[in-house]
């Protein structure tokens, strides 16, 4: 079984256990440009969520990603893979982004895959129908009801702690909305 992650420096646990948002950022992994630090992803909710389930573990995000690389991102996966049995989107998006992504829970759905998403920090309407794939509380704003601090007051990013809440946060939600 297969757990497809996507979205930006927040899935990619950038500066979870070190300075590096991306590998190439340290002097050791430079020829490794754009892609996560391997430290830090192996700390990422995403990593912890597959380690949980039992599930081999595929992270496509990148920082600084878009919507449409992601959504772009994913529609190529699913062609060349043939799908996965989870796929979990963390959005870097706005509310006029609401109505793109709706659209690609339609694609989604009527290609019977299974998904969640969420919003890294801004919350959206949600007038549509998102048959519970969609988590209403952003990212950001439950770690930090948590009472979960980032890296370092300079930094969006949060810490192996953060990465954990939200993992048992993604747990509960799957297992109460069968999703796995």
């Amino acid at each position: 079984m297969m757990l497809y992650v996507n979205g930006d420096s927040h899935t990619t646990a950038a500066e979870a256990v070190n300075q590096y948002i991306v590998a190439g950022d340290d002097q050791k992994l430079i020829h490794l440009g754009r892609l996560p630090h391997p430290e830090n992803l192996a700390v990422s909710w995403g990593k912890m969520l597959s380690l949980s389930l039992r599930m081999a573990f595929c992270c496509a995000a990148y920082a600084d990603n878009t919507v449409d690389k992601i959504i772009e991102d994913t529609k190529k996966y699913i062609k060349e893979k043939g799908s996965a049995d989870l796929v979990i989107i963390q959005w870097p998006a706005t509310a006029e982004d609401e109505d793109k992504i709706f659209e690609f829970h339609q694609e989604l759905l009527d290609q019977n895959i299974k998904h969640l998403f969420f919003n890294s920090g801004q919350t959206f309407s949600l007038e549509p129908n998102w048959n519970d794939c969609f988590i209403r509380v952003p990212y950001e704003s439950y770690i930090k009801d948590e009472k979960i601090d980032t890296v370092s007051p300079n930094s969006k990013h949060f810490g192996k702690d953060g990465h954990s809440i939200w993992n048992r946060f993604l747990i509960n939600y799957i297992i109460a909305h069968k999703f796995v």
